[in-house]
């Protein structure tokens, strides 16, 4: 019986393949929320600016700040982070017409960007891990079939 022939691993194969994992992870999770590409899409096209109260500042939470707002004379409350503002003060914010209740202070396209970018950094960087990693991956491979699927030391 012929020895199996020892798996070789590409750099380029590796980090391609781990790039593409981190990019596909990320995008899931971003979309599995409540308010993901398509949404923050609609609301930088089809979104409308209204003036809001701030309601509640905590600095204490990444600036989360809460902001009220009326639309069609129902009141909506909605949240930021990142917030410099004080309660009382009145701010510019943009709503989407068809669903009030998803609103933001900072612009949905600056958003939208950064959502759209992380991907792609995830891509990034899991190429550079994974072609990092390579070889690595190769001796344990190397390991696995050489002794028939237990590695040794």
């Amino acid at each position: 019986m012929t020895p199996p022939k020892p798996i070789r691993v590409s750099r380029v194969a590796l980090g391609l393949a781990v790039g593409l994992f981190g990019f596909v992870f990320v995008s899931i999770a971003i979309n599995m929320r409540p308010h993901g590409w398509l949404s923050w899409f609609d609301l930088a096209i089809h979104g409308r600016n209204i003036q809001a109260t701030v309601v509640s500042v905590q600095p204490e939470i990444h600036n989360l700040c809460r902001f009220r707002y009326v639309v069609n004379r129902q009141r909506y409350e909605s949240a930021d982070e990142g917030c410099r503002w004080y309660v009382g003060q009145l701010v510019t914010i943009t709503y989407l017409p068809a669903d009030p209740s998803f609103a933001t202070s900072a612009p949905p396209s600056q958003v939208l960007e950064e959502l759209t970018l992380f991907p792609f950094f995830a891509f990034f960087c899991g190429s550079v891990i994974g072609a990092m990693q390579a070889r690595s991956l190769e001796k344990f491979l190397r390991g696995i079939s050489s002794d028939g699927g237990t590695q040794s030391k």
